[in-house]
């Protein structure tokens, strides 16, 4: 019996499908990676996309440059000590590590909130206002595409 949530990757629900269709597609036998496997791609994503070598994540974890090559490998299970220190490292919540895992992609929300969120007070409104003006500039860029479509798109007289 499988827990909520935790079916495993190649029993998977499809959203979208019609009723009455089955909503598992099976995946093949070698496209099915061990839970070792997979969380230590997962933890390899992680690490390159924030730009850290094996070397530079380790010093930030305190762990060994051999444990996050392991790690990542998925030659063995972490423990719980190692697990924190990798999501300090990473400047992730547990729960966000898990939540990618789970979900098999990275959940950039969730790992914004988790790095403004590893910062100090004065940095987080530095930060939200960093993100303010970003988005800002990027509605202004937005404005005349959307104002040249509508003209485009609308009736002649």
């Amino acid at each position: 019996m499988e827990a909520p949530g935790l079916a495993h990757p190649s029993r998977r629900r499809w959203p979208g499908r019609a009723e009455g269709q089955d909503q598992f597609d099976p995946l093949p036998p070698e496209a099915v990676l061990s839970p070792t496997r997979r969380f230590g791609a997962h933890v390899r994503s992680l690490r390159t996309a924030r730009g850290l070598t094996q070397d530079v994540l380790a010093e930030r974890s305190g762990l060994s440059t051999d444990t996050i090559r392991r790690l990542e490998r998925g030659s063995f299970s972490p423990s719980l000590d190692t697990l924190t220190k990798l999501c300090c490292g990473l400047d992730l919540m547990m729960s966000t590590l898990f939540m990618g895992l789970e979900l098999g992609e990275r959940d950039l929300a969730r790992e914004l909130v988790d790095l403004i969120l590893s910062r100090p007070t004065e940095e987080q409104e530095l930060s939200f206002q960093v993100l303010c003006a970003l988005f800002r500039q990027l509605d202004r860029r937005k404005q005349p595409s959307e104002r040249a479509r509508k003209t485009h798109d609308s009736p002649t007289r």
